[in-house]
């Protein structure tokens, strides 16, 4: 697995000299390109390391309560410097007034701030006595409001005047370059820059100073351990774009000695323990990280194991092996997220650039859709999958199914199925000798489990489930192992738990997962159909298609609405067939 920018000695992953830069970018899918044309030439031609805000915080309250001056904030302050890449927007600044708090912040914190533009962006810049300006739209603009570092400060945050002002007073920076126009046209961008997108780096990389307190996180583990701390290590990476230092048993040749070990273990930004053998040396360190209020995670592979006093009163998830230990990690990581670019480029690379020499085989895509639904949807995802190399994407339609006949238990649901089968063997035939993923979506998802074990010549390589009604207990052991299986959740998706609660034979694991081994079960804060947008099909299903990589879930609290266990009870369930029995009673039989 990739480690970006760390490397292990003596057991135990430590800092390197790669620099971390916030990324200060559009979220908006129609950037997307230009984002990564940049992010790519900072990583591969300069080696840096790439975070930025996280874009769940946006939708779901931060879990330690920081808005967004305060995370922007705590991110720069591990940061060397920012690149802020200003999109064109139909707008009095022309551009997007978020990032000037960003810009504001980082100059704040007194690193230097390396500024490019998309093309169309209205920007001039004079200086006087030292002292930079940035004015945005028309020189002619009317009355102009100014924004400046003061503006950022903790007691004099003013967001709204920020977002109203198309003027920046950035004082005196480090370095701010001239902004460079970046075109729209990506044929023509390594041409029209040239070698100047090179030179300013390279000046903006030699105003770093040095961090004094680099932050990282600390693992606690024992010593032989080793697979497991690579796991959390990696994870760790990935979620917060920080390293990790373990010091666990010195003497068989980690790179700290006692005194060095708490030291480290106090000052890391927080502490993950791997408690499992309850080892005396791992609870003495967790101690010592409670005892210096270091935010402090547990992780064990034994759950019923006790703890000892101390830990016990910690937070603490059980795994039973290494992609449970990975989802632990990632749950621990949700108040620390932010966005790394590294994380994000290497799973997402650019398809029909890398088509020889990731992939030679032919794949055929199979979309099968639920009910209540002409499946427009399979259109989009078959034009975004149809532009991988040597790819063929056949929607797969049924009759309109309505809530009835999908809720009656019997007979109703074997002609949708047998539809599904003949059009799935008429596409395998018609394509041979192709790698097959299957997408699937609410009953979409019920027929494939069902036509599994059912056709003999549908043995897929790959298959996405959304919005999934397969039984949690669903024996995937008795599926074809080579079977890569990706299960997207929705945490706000009722449809799979009142499936499972009004009729027979569904289950809720498009709401709560399968919590098997060999099924990735990933986690959104989506309701049943919010998965079919082009973005999202870009971040997570073309990865998975291509190559069988799974890429790292957006950020969700993992909570769901305790009523929504409840309801999926055998209790629950008989008690509502007493209900309708109850009123069929009265309806039927009334009193004289």
């Amino acid at each position: 697995m990739d480690t970006y920018d760390a490397q292990w000695i003596g057991g135990a992953l430590i800092e390197t000299d790669r620099h971390t830069i916030y990324l200060a970018c559009s979220w908006q899918p129609r950037h997307e390109a230009l984002n990564l044309f940049v992010a790519r030439k900072l990583m591969n031609e300069h080696g840096f390391l790439l975070v930025g805000d996280h874009q769940g915080y946006r939708r779901i309250p931060h879990p330690r309560g920081l808005n967004f001056r305060d995370r922007v904030d705590e991110v720069l302050g591990d940061c060397s410097g920012m690149v802020a890449i200003l999109p064109k927007r139909d707008s009095l600044q022309t551009t997007t007034p978020n990032i000037f708090v960003e810009m504001l912040l980082a100059i704040q914190h007194g690193i230097p701030v390396l500024l490019i533009c998309e093309e169309g962006v209205a920007i001039a810049r004079t200086e006087e006595a030292g002292a930079v300006t940035l004015r945005f739209g028309s020189a002619d603009g009317g009355t102009r409001r100014t924004a400046t570092v003061s503006h950022v400060s903790p007691n004099s945050y003013d967001l709204d005047l920020i977002r109203s002002s198309d003027t920046l007073n950035v004082g005196n920076p480090m370095f701010l370059n001239r902004p460079l126009m970046l075109p729209h046209d990506p044929s023509i961008r390594d041409e029209v820059l040239g070698g100047e997108l090179a030179a300013v780096v390279t000046g903006f990389a030699n105003s770093f100073i040095p961090q004094r307190n680099p932050a990282f996180v600390f693992i606690i583990s024992r010593y032989e351990k080793e697979p497991e701390r690579r796991v959390i290590a990696h994870t760790v990476l990935k979620e917060t774009g920080l390293t990790c230092r373990n010091g666990s048993d010195p003497w068989g040749g980690a790179p700290y000695g006692h005194s060095k070990i708490a030291d480290k273990i106090r000052n890391a930004r927080f502490v993950i323990a791997d408690l499992s053998e309850n080892s005396g040396a791992c609870v003495f360190e967790t101690g010592l990280a409670v005892g210096a209020a270091t935010p402090t995670f547990v992780v064990t592979s034994t759950p019923k194991q006790r703890m000892t006093y101390g830990p016990d009163k910690l937070p603490r998830i059980a795994y039973q092996n290494l992609n449970e230990l990975e989802e632990a990690v990632r749950t621990h990581c949700l108040p620390y997220l932010r966005r790394v670019f590294n994380s994000e480029i290497s799973d997402s690379a650019s398809y029909p650039q890398q088509a020889e020499v990731t992939s030679g085989r032919k794949r055929l895509v199979l979309l099968v859709h639920g009910i209540r639904t002409q499946a427009e949807w399979q259109e989009m995802v078959k034009s975004t999958l149809g532009q991988l190399p040597d790819t063929v994407v056949e929607p797969v339609k049924y009759d309109y199914l309505d809530v009835v006949r999908f809720w009656f238990p019997f007979f109703t649901r074997n002609a949708p199925i047998r539809v599904v089968r003949w059009k799935i063997e008429a596409a395998i035939s018609a394509h041979p000798d192709r790698d097959i993923t299957v997408i699937a979506h609410s009953f979409g998802t019920y027929a494939i489990s069902r036509l599994l074990r059912e056709v003999a010549t549908l043995r897929p390589q790959r298959l996405i489930l959304c919005g999934s009604i397969i039984r949690r207990n669903y024996r995937w052991d008795r599926i074809d192992s080579a079977l890569q299986v990706v299960n997207e959740c929705g945490r706000r998706d009722i449809w799979p738990v009142l499936a499972t609660s009004l009729t027979v034979g569904y289950g809720p694991s498009g709401t709560f997962g399968f919590g098997t081994p060999g099924v990735h079960d990933r986690f959104h804060d989506f309701s049943h159909s919010e998965y079919f947008n082009q973005s999202f099909v870009e971040q997570y299903w073309k990865p998975f298609v291509h190559r069988g990589t799974v890429v790292g879930r957006q950020f969700d609290d993992r909570r769901h609405p305790i009523w929504m266990s409840q309801i999926t009870t055998w209790i629950f369930r008989l008690a509502l067939v007493f209900a309708v029995l109850a009123l069929l009673w009265v309806v039927v039989w009334p009193t004289p």
